[in-house]
């Protein structure tokens, strides 16, 4: 009965990843914690991790700009449709009076910089799994470090737990085993500092020049025409335009390929649109395993066997 665009067979094992992830992190560091764990899911989406918390019975809430069709299906009163602005005294006193000890931020894109600032001002801590690249202008966060050794994906982990560092949370980094290349969290755990915004805007201020006071995520205005002008045929034309390229050339040339090696030979039309896509090139090699395979042991990516899903997909069905 799942009633998203998204593929469940990524976004509902990712969900359960990540949801075992926090409920095993928060059992077993309880004693740690000053109250009891109540927790707020900014930019929830479908709403399914909020659930599987709540679930497991962790007071919780899930805000997004849009409701989404699950939110019926999993309790509506587990979330609250509001666009969600880091500055909204609204939001402060929503956290602090409802007594929220951690904020999640579960891909959440523009505001994921601004994750560690709300906290900071409302006592709580942060999970923050980053996935696009924005800064604290909601604009694509460009680098000033034009090391080629790294990629851009960890030059924004290194922004973000730069961000953690300045306003003095004690940081944790950790690998999720989840279907997703954007796999790298981070564990703020609140200090006792100074939490004033005015602390806050100079210690940021000193270090990237931006005054945050002047600054706003600005997310896109929920429009359900808008969020719909992505059409699902286009959606899946990206996809479907890497996989036929990197299906046609592992024809040709007759070799097998490591995901760097796919990503370098992509046309760059094709990597630009994958910066918007959900989970990185290995992610959409996953879901298209009947055209292509990758195989976890070697790395490598070779052409599907045909026989063998065939030999799968009756398994499933009996």
């Amino acid at each position: 009965n799942w009633c998203e665009n998204t593929d469940p067979q990524k976004h509902v094992f990712e969900d359960l990843g990540i949801a075992s992830y926090l409920l095993t992190y928060w059992r077993q560091y309880s004693s740690t914690f000053d109250k009891p764990i109540k927790f707020v899911d900014l930019g929830c989406g479908n709403g399914l991790l909020t659930f599987l918390l709540s679930s497991e019975g962790y007071t919780g809430l899930g805000i997004d700009m849009r409701r989404r069709r699950s939110w019926s299906l999993f309790g509506s009163s587990l979330y609250l449709e509001s666009l969600i602005d880091p500055h909204s005294l609204v939001l402060h006193d929503l956290i602090i009076s409802g007594q929220y000890t951690f904020l999640i931020g579960n891909h959440s894109d523009e505001l994921t910089p601004w994750l560690p600032v709300l906290a900071r001002q409302c006592f709580c801590n942060v999970f923050l799994l980053p996935c696009c690249f924005f800064d604290f202008s909601g604009k694509k966060f460009i680098t000033n470090n034009h090391d080629n050794n790294t990629t851009q994906y960890e030059q924004y982990l290194s922004y973000i737990e730069k961000i953690a560092e300045i306003l003095d949370f004690n940081i944790k980094k950790d690998k999720l085993r989840i279907p997703s290349t954007k796999n790298i969290c981070f564990m703020l755990h609140q200090t006792n500092e100074n939490n004033s915004i005015d602390s806050i805007r100079t210690h940021l201020l000193d270090h990237f020049g931006i005054d945050i006071t002047l600054e706003h995520a600005d997310p896109q205005i929920p429009n359900h025409q808008a969020s719909c002008s992505k059409s699902k045929p286009e959606f899946y034309s990206t996809k479907f335009s890497i996989i036929k390229f990197l299906f046609e050339y592992i024809i040709t040339h007759n070799q097998s390929l490591t995901i760097s090696e796919a990503y370098n030979i992509l046309p760059n039309e094709l990597c630009e649109q994958l910066k918007c896509e959900n989970g990185g090139l290995k992610s959409i090699i996953l879901s298209y395993r009947h055209a292509l395979y990758f195989d976890p042991q070697t790395k490598l990516i070779t052409l599907a066997n045909p026989q063998l899903n065939s030999i799968t997909l009756k398994q499933k069905k009996s």
